[in-house]
């Protein structure tokens, strides 16, 4: 369920900041969620994860909470939104990647491990 048209609004310009990597996201507590922040509050955004053998890590819904200081919450909403790129795509979980990526620096982790496996800087034996 969408509530506030005006939220969405701001997830959809956090995920083009942040495949512009002009937004730097943090990680959590938690190994499913990444927030970034601001004066006047911060917007979440996570993966309710399901616990079951069965099911592939990382399977679950994708949510985005704001919150305002000192922890409230005043918007959310979580399940599929249209993403309005390229190809059809659900804005939430684009938006849980990119977070994640920025979070946990995988691009530059990649880079790092591209450049040694170039280089070829690892024991051949």
């Amino acid at each position: 369920m969408i509530s506030n048209p005006k939220f969405v609004l701001l997830l959809k310009r956090l995920l083009e900041k942040t495949k512009l990597g002009r937004l730097k996201w943090q990680a959590t507590s938690s190994p499913y969620a990444f927030r970034v922040g601001f004066e006047r509050g911060l917007v979440r955004v996570g993966l309710d994860a399901i616990e079951d053998d069965d099911e592939p890590a990382g399977t679950g819904s994708h949510y985005a909470v704001l919150i305002a200081p000192p922890g409230q919450v005043l918007e959310s909403v979580s399940g599929k939104i249209p993403s309005d790129g390229p190809l059809p795509g659900d804005l939430l979980e684009e938006l849980y990647a990119a977070a994640r990526r920025t979070a946990l620096d995988t691009d530059e982790v990649i880079e790092e491990l591209l450049s040694h496996v170039d280089a070829e800087k690892w024991d051949k034996s």
